[in-house]
């Protein structure tokens, strides 16, 4: 399922354990070398150091209407407990805002949003605003993954196809399938398969 980046930021993050919200997302964490979010900052009341609240997506059980469900506020981590999210947290790569460009040099625009697959946390589309003066019919286009040729410190370089974006309407389309979660607090029989896996 394809769910807007935007959308999983301020998500309840809720405990199984306690069965009630523990916090909610921030930014997240993202990998440019595959453009995948390894984890998310979780603001919460129960943590004060924010180093100490990072969620591994790892650790999300299942997605419901209320929000990401987790066995326990004990699956959040602090920087330095995981490697490979400190190196990251090194580069100080953001997503959002980050210039797009053909290998040709032309201006797409800037990254405003993304759409990733809610099974792998795998960033699929991105959603980028175009310029003001070649924005006028289309304000924001959409560039998938497999268009990307390479990211940098400052941009994002893509093919140079004949078409190489489309319009938004395409990723929010996707995106609208967000509230069709299965709700495990409501519904005992969707902890069985989860419960069991745990074991």
């Amino acid at each position: 399922m394809l769910l807007l980046g935007s959308k999983l930021v301020g998500t309840n993050v809720l405990s199984l354990q306690t069965g009630r919200p523990i916090g909610v997302t921030a930014q997240p964490i993202i990998n440019p070398a595959n453009l995948k979010i390894i984890a998310y900052y979780v603001e919460s009341p129960l943590v004060k150091q924010k180093s100490e609240n990072i969620l591994r997506v790892d650790e999300v059980r299942e997605f419901s209407s209320m929000g990401m469900i987790i066995d326990s506020i004990d699956d959040l981590v602090a920087e330095e407990d995981v490697i490979k999210i400190k190196q990251l947290l090194q580069l100080n790569f953001s997503l959002i805002g980050h210039k797009v460009v053909t290998k040709k040099g032309k201006k797409i625009g800037k990254v405003t949003d993304y759409s990733l697959d809610s099974g792998s946390f795998a960033i699929q589309q991105l959603i980028v605003s175009k310029p003001l003066i070649s924005s006028f019919n289309i304000p924001e286009v959409t560039v998938h993954r497999s268009q990307i040729v390479e990211i940098n410190n400052e941009k994002i370089i893509i093919k140079d196809d004949k078409a190489p974006v489309k319009e938004r309407a395409s990723a929010t389309a996707a995106a609208q399938n967000v509230a069709n979660f299965v709700n495990p607090f409501r519904k005992e029989e969707a902890l069985e398969p989860t419960e069991a896996k745990a074991k």
